[in-house]
């Protein structure tokens, strides 16, 4: 679900009823946003317990009211992160969860001074409050702070990230964002691949619609994704406030900007409540149903997850577990069988048998799976597959993304070359018309004409009894990808 959508939807029919008479002209939302300003001015405060608190509260209370910002975490949290939201999670790079949360923002946010020296100071000090709940906030803290340090490029902080990077005594999480945060700022930052397990890889069900692999460590770190998503989250509001006719009352704009804000800032929370984790490799399959009970979902990560702080929220939610053996997480239709360990995780919907093909592993291997930082692979007779609107059906197709000196896309398909590359060609001759046409609208923006113009020379080639579809995008800065996500996303 896009959550910026929903924001528009949502914000709109909720809080319709006090629209009227208190209205605000979209044009002076606009001009706000061009200004670097949120729509509505929120103001934060910390409650005596530790929770943030947002002011005005925009589900129905009085203008001075307070509102817990992460009251509903899951359903709010998840289900509006959106297309930026997703691929913040999973082009994660090599940052845990709470790493993923917009520090800028979180720290103004908390009220956190976020001045060099005092990030510096506070990625090397030592959480000793007795609360565990407050020493838990704060050693989150020092873990953005070093994202922090490493994302502005602060040279000075050096010494103090060589430092926590050195503790034996530090959260593994905290020392393994210093030792980023190090081999960043000296400019020797190492792609390591990762190694799946044989096994791993055969046993991956054959009645699968999609199977995917994502090798976090060779995903370049996108430090601008969450700060891009709260920013598209108001500038979609504006455009489906404007289509609505203009005018907006304060209570949407509040709950619009509530909406915005919340997914950046969620994932601190979700590391707060629920357990800190970060993954090295990620690999799984997913099955689409004709009904709920028939989905599937396998999922097979490594990593280094806090077990025993997520056994805890499990057991708050009435889930048992006994540490070391699997538990059963039934929510909606998933019904996993889940098996949890410090650097290893493995959850798989009850009834996705496991492949029994000797040939299972060398046929996925030769497909592309571990050559490159993401592949996806639509198998022969894939539901999933035959729900994208092409201009011809393939019977099977492979999508490898690598960031090797730039960004390289190859999009396989498993079909008669003759047609499949004449479908393909539709499909490149559709993006090239709609590359121009944006082109020709955001001429003023040099980011947004480089990207497109790469894009552009994406090449058609006849592979033996495949078509092959290959980008290659050298030169992209971080400043480049986000102009074209803005542009993409509000299309």
């Amino acid at each position: 679900m896009n959550y910026t959508k929903v924001i528009g939807v949502v914000g709109v029919l909720a809080f319709a009823g006090a629209t009227v008479g208190q209205d605000v002209n979209t044009d002076e939302l606009r001009a706000r946003l061009e200004q670097g300003k949120p729509l509505w001015d929120v103001n934060w405060k910390v409650s005596e317990n530790g929770v943030l608190l947002m002011s005005p509260d925009p589900i129905g209370g009085a203008p001075d009211d307070w509102m817990p910002v992460f009251g509903n975490l899951v359903p709010d949290g998840i289900a509006n992160f959106g297309l930026i939201g997703w691929l913040n999670v999973f082009a994660s790079g090599t940052r845990d969860l709470a790493s993923l949360t917009d520090g800028e923002f979180h720290f103004t946010a908390w009220g956190l001074d976020a001045s060099p020296e005092a990030l510096r100071k506070l990625a090397v000090t030592p959480v000793v409050d007795k609360d565990p709940e407050q020493a838990r906030r704060l050693g989150l803290n020092r873990i953005l702070a070093v994202r922090l340090l490493q994302q502005r490029g602060i040279e000075q902080a050096r010494p103090e990230l060589a430092a926590v990077a050195d503790d034996p005594d530090a959260d593994p999480f905290l020392r393994r964002a210093a030792e980023d945060a190090v081999n960043a700022l000296e400019g020797q930052v190492e792609t390591e691949v990762s190694t799946v397990p044989s096994s791993s890889v055969a046993a991956l069900p054959a009645d699968a619609d999609v199977l995917f692999f994502f090798d976090q460590a060779r995903i370049p770190t996108p430090f601008f994704l969450p700060p891009l998503g709260r920013e598209l989250g108001m500038r979609i509001l504006v455009q489906d406030l404007e289509a609505a006719g203009g005018f907006v009352s304060p209570a949407t704009l509040a709950g619009g900007q509530w909406m915005a804000d919340i997914v950046p800032l969620a994932p601190f929370e979700f590391a707060r409540r629920y357990g800190n984790a970060r993954i090295d490799w990620s690999m799984g399959a997913f099955r689409v149903g004709q009904r709920p009970a028939d989905t599937g979902l396998w999922v097979e990560a490594r990593g280094m997850f806090e077990v025993d702080r997520i056994a805890a929220s499990l057991q708050r939610a009435g889930i048992a577990w006994d540490k070391g053996e699997p538990f059963r997480f039934d929510e909606s239709f998933l019904n996993l069988d889940v098996e949890l360990e410090d650097e290893s995780l493995r959850a798989v919907s009850r009834g996705f048998e496991p492949s029994d093909d000797p040939e299972r592993e060398r046929d996925l291997r030769a497909s592309g799976l571990g050559d490159s930082a993401i592949w996806l692979h639509f198998p022969s007779g894939s539901q999933a597959l035959a729900e994208i609107p092409l201009p011809v059906a393939l019977e099977s197709a492979t999508l490898q993304v690598g960031f090797e000196d730039g960004i390289g896309m190859t999009l396989r398909t498993g079909h008669e070359s003759e047609q499949a590359a004449q479908g393909m060609a539709q499909v490149l001759g559709g993006f090239r018309a709609v590359a121009e046409q944006a082109l020709d609208a955001k001429e003023q923006d040099p980011e947004v004409v480089k990207v497109l113009g790469l894009l552009r020379a994406a090449k058609l080639e006849v592979d033996g009894d495949s078509c092959v579809v290959r980008v290659d995008i050298r030169g992209v800065t971080t400043d480049d990808l986000r102009a074209f996500l803005r542009l993409f996303e509000l299309r």
